[in-house]
């Protein structure tokens, strides 16, 4: 294990938990960014739910035996990690800060643990493949159209860039309400109004962010769409071709 920077160190003591971090993300990201990643289905219920079950989780230590923390390295599908946990797949990333698949690929290779492309994100697989090339999983959706090209076109450009995992991920039905982004001002389809670039414009870190990276694509299924579309006519492209079974 090695020994954390005077860096690391003081970002510790600034944010020693998970929800000091959320209470920083809150006062730094426009609000529709943060909503958009702090807020879940319906009135956030499963988020509480998921909440309750890990509070319900006991570690109980064993008074006189352990000196010292137990390992938590792991074997998964075959390979090292340094944990059994990882960065799951998040539906745009880049919306709640831009770049933000880039910082996340970063850390989990440093970390050596699971780092999982949401297909939605805004880096393809080849460019997070060059950052994590050692813990890249990929996420995917199902293409079942055309038996299944864009699917099977996405496991071979994994399987170049040497993806770990393969990620298949079963979603709902019908697209889940979300009231806190709808209060927030985001739309479905999407659209960049008035109100989220006033929203956008208050919050300078988020905005110099943005400049650095640019405004997120959905790179991975770039190849699969015609050139120019604009991000409500890519949205509604996948929206199309998804689906089905795998």
């Amino acid at each position: 294990r090695s020994t954390p920077t005077l860096g690391q160190l003081a970002l510790k003591r600034r944010f020693p938990t998970a929800f000091d971090l959320r209470d920083r993300a809150r006062r730094r990201l426009p609000n529709f960014a943060f909503e958009y990643a702090d807020g879940g289905a319906g009135a956030d219920n499963g988020i509480q739910r998921n909440w309750d079950a890990l509070d319900a989780v006991e570690m109980v230590p064993r008074y006189g035996r352990v000196i010292a923390p137990p390992p938590v390295a792991t074997t998964l599908f075959g390979k090292p990690y340094a944990a059994p946990i990882g960065v799951a797949p998040i539906g745009g990333p880049g919306t709640t800060f831009p770049g933000a698949e880039t910082y996340l690929a970063r850390a989990a290779q440093a970390a050596n643990v699971p780092y999982t492309l949401g297909l939605l994100s805004g880096i393809d697989v080849e460019r997070a493949a060059e950052i994590a090339p050692d813990v890249l999983w990929l996420q995917l959706y199902r293409f079942s159209k055309n038996d299944h090209k864009i699917g099977l076109d996405l496991v071979r450009r994994a399987e170049g860039a040497g993806v770990q995992v393969l990620v298949l991920t079963i979603d709902t039905p019908t697209r889940t309400t979300r009231p806190r982004e709808v209060k927030s001002g985001i739309m479905n389809p999407f659209k960049l109004t008035t109100r989220l670039r006033m929203d956008a414009i208050r919050s300078p870190h988020w905005m110099q962010s943005l400049r650095r990276n640019g405004i997120p694509r959905f790179t991975s299924l770039a190849p699969y769409m015609e050139a120019g579309l604009s991000i409500a006519e890519s949205a509604a492209f996948i929206r199309r071709e998804s689906g089905g079974a795998f």
